[in-house]
């Protein structure tokens, strides 16, 4: 993978939250012909910063289309204390500025959320926050709703749970399984190597993520608009079964399951991806009109 493509033009844009906070995105877009209307607004994972998706914009602008990620605050270029948020609710609200900051910039345009991995979950939740965001469908990739390593051990949970309160900053490793995420000896360096992403996050961080994911077994899943639901078939991070009742569970004006034959938990970057990305380009294609 490569950040950079010589047929594709990429932009960065920090955006001001507010005088302390300062929001890094950057957005791959067709660099010698017009764009459509669609652009992909993506959420990223635990970690790591918005070059996860590189191999994604990349290959949606060579079809014509804009994508633009950002990076949390307190993770990779955005400004904030590292690896550290005190509520997720800031997240979410800082999604909703940005979204509104891209429908006022093309009014007609048309935003597709999209959110793998944990950036479903935040997706889901930003949705029954925001039920009147400025979008015209929703993608979701095999979402962290039950992470498949189960529960920590009493003893785990307890020392957790002292510390969370005692020393909400101090951050743990978050190190990912060699091979649960893509297939092993498909390495993705420029993921990897990236020298700004977060390999410790803080305590209280893991406890916010931990309310984002517990909070979708209560959730009400009446969103405003199309939803396409890409599962990966080898998902070694989270459990599928437990998406595919998810996906029931969703009443949306349009809505489709696929699963993605062959595909390791990170469907945007695994081996499989162009086969990905060209379902969900003749997805868009197909039903994105319905939101008009």
């Amino acid at each position: 993978m490569s950040l950079i493509d010589p047929d594709v033009k990429l932009t960065s844009t920090e955006t001001k939250i507010d005088p302390d906070i300062k929001i890094f995105q950057r957005r791959w877009g067709p660099k010698n012909e017009s764009s459509s209307d669609v652009l992909f607004f993506c959420l990223p994972g635990v970690g790591v910063t918005n070059v996860v998706f590189a191999n994604f914009g990349n290959y949606l602008a060579k079809l014509g289309h804009q994508t633009q990620a950002p990076d949390y605050r307190g993770f990779g270029r955005s400004s904030g204390s590292r690896g550290h948020i005190e509520s997720f609710e800031y997240y979410y609200s800082d999604i909703n500025l940005l979204l509104q900051k891209l429908h006022e910039e093309a009014p007609s345009r048309k935003i597709i959320l999209v959110g793998p991995c944990l950036g479903g979950a935040m997706a889901f939740n930003f949705l029954e926050r925001y039920p009147h965001a400025p979008l015209s469908a929703v993608v979701i990739f095999s979402p962290l709703v039950a992470p498949i390593w189960g529960r920590p051990n009493f003893l785990t949970i307890m020392l957790f749970t002292i510390l969370r309160i005692l020393t909400p900053k101090l951050r743990v490793s978050v190190g990912g399984k060699p091979g649960a995420f893509w297939r092993e000896g498909h390495r993705v360096d420029e993921i990897v190597q990236d020298s700004f992403n977060v390999h410790q996050v803080s305590l209280r961080y893991l406890d916010e993520m931990q309310k984002c994911i517990s909070s979708l077994k209560s959730m009400n899943f009446r969103l405003n608009w199309p939803v396409l639901f890409m599962q990966s078939e080898i998902d070694k991070v989270t459990d599928k079964n437990v998406n595919i009742e998810l996906f029931a569970k969703i009443e949306a004006p349009y809505k489709e399951y696929i699963e993605l034959k062959d595909t390791y938990h990170d469907a945007v970057n695994d081996a499989t991806r162009e086969v990905t990305f060209d379902l969900l380009h003749k997805w868009v294609q197909k039903n994105i009109a319905k939101t008009n």
